[in-house]
């Protein structure tokens, strides 16, 4: 889904008391959608959780993000940042210019 819809639709189930926490690749986007939280993990478009097969990896991104997202109080633009960075190459960074294929 992308970072709009997911945001408003997260808006709508926090209304109705529902906690729930987003997951973006672009807080930019995200941020316009003004959900409650969200987590910005700044790996590439379709590698959100980690490089396949990294299970590990993975696994903590998904556990980490349960536990500050939902559990967190959370104030000012919603925003947590997770502090994960792709560093295995460019690929985020082409695809933030448009630039990947």
């Amino acid at each position: 889904m992308c970072n709009q819809s997911v945001g408003l639709i997260q808006r709508g189930l926090e209304e109705r008391g529902l906690a729930s926490v987003a997951i973006s690749l672009a807080p930019e986007i995200t941020r316009k959608s003004r959900p409650s939280r969200f987590l910005f993990v700044a790996h590439p478009f379709g590698l959100t959780f980690g490089d396949v097969h990294d299970d590990a990896l993975q696994k903590e991104v998904l556990l980490r993000s349960l536990e500050r997202g939902i559990l967190s109080d959370q104030t000012g633009d919603g925003l947590i940042d997770l502090g994960y960075r792709w560093d295995k190459d460019d690929l985020r960074e082409m695809q933030l210019r448009k630039l990947a294929k």
